[in-house]
């Protein structure tokens, strides 16, 4: 569901090593990246609501949204 205008929440992506192996947690827009050999690679995916329509193939829709609406968050923390 698209939940706009609900006001601000906060974002967090959070990361635990353990046994050799990287657990992440993410729920926003705050971006997990991994640095491996000099390349930067992106872990996580914006949870705003262009990627959802994009998720939904629905790029009518996004192609009608304001610049404020694509970067509204669909998952935050309270």
């Amino acid at each position: 569901q698209l939940n706009q205008g609900m006001g601000i929440g906060t974002t967090l992506t959070c990361g635990l090593f353990r046994k050799g192996h990287l657990h992440l947690g993410h729920v926003g827009d705050s971006r997990c990246f991994r640095l491996r050999g000099g390349q930067l690679t992106l872990l996580t995916e914006d949870d705003s609501v262009e990627n959802q329509l994009r998720r939904l193939r629905d790029t009518q829709r996004a192609a009608r949204l304001s610049r404020e609406q694509r970067n509204a968050l669909t998952q935050c923390i309270g």
